[in-house]
């Protein structure tokens, strides 16, 4: 895939905000990375603060948004299968969640 022409960018500005982009993306999947470790069945979805979910789907979507930007793979594909089981499982529950299954869908054909 090719890369956009802002990785071809230089100076310190740049080096700052694509540093801050590489630890976001990080941290952000972390926190999905958790998230899957710790969610093993679709009854356990209704036990945590849908708020919180928003957020950890949010941000995986963002990472996987923002890949063509950072040039490294913070996320497995292993992990996105597991990632999208527990998406799915929210989606039963909250009508977002099919916004977000469906953007994962989209983000998917891109890879």
């Amino acid at each position: 895939m090719p890369q956009p022409d802002i990785l071809n960018a230089g100076g310190a500005d740049y080096a700052k905000t694509h540093l801050a982009l590489r630890y976001s993306h990080r941290m952000a999947w972390d926190m999905v990375r958790i998230a899957v470790q710790k969610i093993t069945r679709p009854e356990e979805i209704p036990l945590l603060p849908f708020a919180g979910l928003c957020c950890v789907f949010r941000a995986g979507l963002a990472v996987l948004e923002t890949k063509v930007y950072v040039n490294e793979d913070v996320v497995g594909e292993d992990e996105i299968h597991s990632f999208r089981n527990i998406l799915s499982w929210f989606a039963i529950r909250w009508s977002v969640g099919r916004v977000y299954l469906m953007r994962l869908q989209e983000l998917q054909l891109q890879f």
